[in-house]
């Protein structure tokens, strides 16, 4: 923890993911308007017009508010299917690894098959079907990502099966759970949490991407993807409506991807002499 602490990337990150989520959550408190007041006769406001600090849209509704009522949809789709999927896909990557045999083959030849789909077209796909909204967008997101924890817990508790304590938890007679979550799990946490900073600020993006598609959140909700793809419209005559959305989730995926890293080099100092062409078995699904 005190060298998580040290590294510069972690703190950065850490600090603007931080006050960018704080400012969110807190948008019924800090935000000047409802994100959907329309000011009809400050359409396209620019930059610093009074009253309006990152001026107004296309339909005259203030760009502040909707970025910060937009962060809280727009973290919210980024994040919970991370979080849903690694507890899925832990479950059924420690099952594979510690049974083996026929299930293994079952859970994986299952996997290979959500694999041989590109992940952003699968995802599209996904959304598609499950139709609009935001629960069938972070239920689109779960599906696709799960595979790739699955290989990962798998490969992580395949190495540890092995190991002496694994061993002597067998010879006490410790049920197959007990060992799965008490032997197994403990020890690649590590690797998990690696895994989640890497895939978060992914996902965020891949959620603005599917509202900027209109997959997933519908106008006039504040979403970044949304704000992002009607400010298009105006980029030419107005084009703050689209690049203050478009800063604020650039903002936010690279602090998640310097989180990611610092994180990674904490927890597995190896990986900074790691060789060119390396293939560690947790490295970044996409």
């Amino acid at each position: 923890m005190p060298i998580i602490l040290r590294d510069g990337r972690i703190i950065f990150g850490g600090c603007v993911v931080a006050v960018i989520g704080l400012l969110t959550l807190a948008a019924p408190l800090v935000s000047p308007y409802d994100p959907l007041q329309v000011f009809s006769g400050l359409r396209n406001a620019p930059l610093g017009t009074a009253g309006h600090l990152l001026g107004t849209d296309q339909a005259g509704r203030d760009i502040l508010s909707r970025v910060l009522w937009g962060g809280r949809v727009s973290l919210v789709i980024g994040t919970v299917p991370v979080a849903v999927s690694l507890a899925i896909g832990t479950c059924l990557g420690l099952i594979a690894a510690y049974y083996g045999r026929w299930v293994e083959f079952l859970i994986l030849r299952l996997m290979e098959i959500l694999f041989a789909f590109p992940l952003i077209l699968l995802a599209i796909l996904a959304a598609a079907v499950l139709g609009k909204g935001m629960l069938n967008a972070m239920t689109a997101m779960t599906i696709v990502v799960i595979p790739y924890v699955i290989r990962a817990v798998h490969a992580a508790a395949k190495s540890t099966m092995g190991m002496t304590y694994v061993e002597a938890a067998i010879i006490r007679g410790a049920g197959p759970w007990r060992i799965m979550l008490s032997e197994i799990l403990p020890n690649i946490v590590s690797s998990l949490v690696v895994f989640a900073t890497s895939v978060m600020p992914i996902f965020i993006i891949f959620s603005a991407g599917l509202s900027y598609l209109g997959l997933a959140i519908e106008p006039p909700t504040p979403d970044w993807g949304i704000m992002i793809a009607e400010g298009q419209q105006v980029i030419q005559t107005a084009p703050h409506v689209p690049t203050v959305p478009g800063i604020v989730l650039l903002l936010v995926a690279i602090s998640m991807n310097l989180i990611g890293d610092g994180v990674q080099d904490a927890l597995n100092p190896s990986s900074r002499r790691r060789p060119v062409g390396a293939d560690p078995q947790l490295s970044r699904p996409i």
